[in-house]
């Protein structure tokens, strides 16, 4: 039976650099924690760390090792939160995090029937970049999220760890504009293209679609907001562009938005859909919740 003290002792040294570092946060004496990852290292057969002047170092089996470790415990921690709920009488939250598109596409279609869910469990809903949502997934603090995710990633098992359910198919982005706008009329302007400033989410700053927006000769993103219909809104009052899914102009017709005819980035394209944590065991009621937004994502996509 796995010790998760144990794990945690591993863990922290690991974090600390050093024994002795470790047993003051760890509130233990350094020969106790020493004899600790001693029982580890000859349960296991493997050494965990070399010790020098610089502190303890992770050997490589000893860096898989507590990679592994800290999966488990943040399992171990959400099942106790699980089971502290339960026998306080309450129900486990659930916790969900989407994409600033996905939020913008689906999270309108889905509210009411998650209002009437939160009357039975508690329902945390966090908009966040998709860098965000999957650090938050790794950390415990998120049972799934909604996002765009790689179409590659189509299988049960993505990488790290994560476990994805690609529900829509293929997503393009497309740069958007009021329905009036002067490059309608005349897209193939070179001039007007680079007087229309482009604005876009955190996702334009982390990949390198602001390059190929470049390349049609509009200025890059200057402006990034992970808040599309404030972006949306911006859109319709100026000649402002708007990089971002086309399934904006399908999906939300009442943001007044329509795609300009240029195909801005396609190895950009994606899939919407679910990406869950292998070490995270998915409750009851995250699995309804899950299951709604699943449903929610198909039927835009039907």
């Amino acid at each position: 039976m796995l010790d998760v003290s144990r794990l945690i002792h591993a863990i922290t040294i690991a974090e600390h650099g050093t024994f002795g570092a470790a047993a003051l946060t760890l509130h233990m004496s350094q020969s106790a924690l020493t004899r600790s990852i001693q029982s580890l290292e000859s349960e296991y057969g493997i050494r965990l760390f070399e010790r020098g002047r610089s502190g303890a170092k992770l050997t490589a089996e000893g860096a898989r090792f507590v990679a592994q470790a800290e999966q488990l415990v943040r399992h171990a921690a959400s099942v106790e939160s699980d089971l502290r709920d339960i026998s306080a009488g309450r129900d486990a939250a659930v916790n969900v995090g989407m994409g600033p598109i996905s939020a913008t596409l689906f999270l309108p279609a889905v509210l009411e029937d998650i209002l009437r869910l939160s009357a039975q469990f508690p329902i945390r809903v966090k908009v966040g970049s998709n860098s965000e949502l999957r650090y938050m997934l790794e950390a415990g603090e998120l049972d799934f999220y909604v996002g765009g995710v790689p179409r590659e990633w189509r299988g049960v098992s993505g990488e790290d760890g994560l476990r994805v359910d690609a529900v829509g198919s293929r997503s393009r982005l497309a740069l958007l504009v009021r329905r009036d706008h002067p490059l309608l009329d005349s897209p193939a302007d070179i001039g007007l293209r680079g007087r229309c400033p482009v604005v876009a989410g955190t996702f334009a700053r982390d990949t390198s679609v602001g390059a190929d927006v470049e390349r049609h000769g509009f200025p890059a993103p200057a402006f990034v907001l992970d808040d599309y219909g404030l972006l949306a809104d911006l859109v319709r009052r100026t000649d402002a562009v708007l990089l971002a899914t086309e399934l904006i102009v399908v999906l939300r017709p009442e943001l007044g938005l329509q795609r300009l005819d240029i195909e801005v980035a396609p190895q950009a394209d994606a899939n919407y859909g679910l990406v869950y944590s292998d070490a995270r065991r998915l409750s009851v009621a995250a699995k309804r919740v899950a299951a709604l937004l699943r449903e929610t994502v198909t039927v835009a996509y039907a």
